[in-house]
């Protein structure tokens, strides 16, 4: 369950039919502009069968400061015209970190690079139609990057995406 405008709701009704990218959020952040991306993924890809969940969160900063959600939403539509839900503000770590991002971040952490935990705003996860994490993505990779692209346009179409290999250690050499 996740709050919604003050009601818990199913994650799994707010899934995408092919692919969810869940994003934590921030209005007063240096990546704020990633919103437009956002909008320009959800534009491209919406109506193929992508979700775009975003979680605002105060953690990193303060830079989620505004209380009322619905101010958040309101300004994210007339600064971007995000269309997206915009959930109610959670906490993505530390002891009262939502369930939904302490399942997410179990998604092999050490393929991001953090571990288990999300380092700043704008951290995506993409899931795959069942809700399972498929890829997690660094708060500075746009969206528009080609490989964001790649990974959404393939999960849309096949349903599934290559394992990623992990990575060798500089040890090793």
């Amino acid at each position: 369950m996740v709050p919604f405008k003050g009601k818990q709701v199913k994650v799994g009704d707010q899934l995408g039919p092919k692919a969810t990218l869940v994003v934590n959020v921030a209005s007063y952040c240096a990546l704020t502009p990633q919103y437009k991306d956002l909008v320009q993924l959800w534009d491209l890809y919406h109506d193929q069968g992508l979700q775009i969940l975003a979680m605002p969160c105060n953690q990193f900063g303060q830079q989620e400061p505004e209380a009322d959600v619905d101010v958040i939403r309101k300004d994210m539509k007339a600064r971007f015209n995000v269309q997206f839900p915009i959930f109610d503000k959670i906490d993505v770590n530390g002891a009262t970190t939502h369930p939904l991002y302490a399942a997410m971040k179990s998604y092999e952490p050490e393929l991001s690079g953090y571990g288990p935990k999300v380092n700043w705003n704008f951290e995506k996860f993409l899931l795959d139609a069942s809700g399972t994490p498929v890829r997690r993505y660094r708060p500075g990779v746009l969206v528009t990057d080609p490989t964001v692209l790649d990974d959404v346009a393939a999960l849309i179409k096949k349903g599934k995406l290559s394992a990623r290999k992990k990575a060798t250690s500089v040890n090793n050499y």
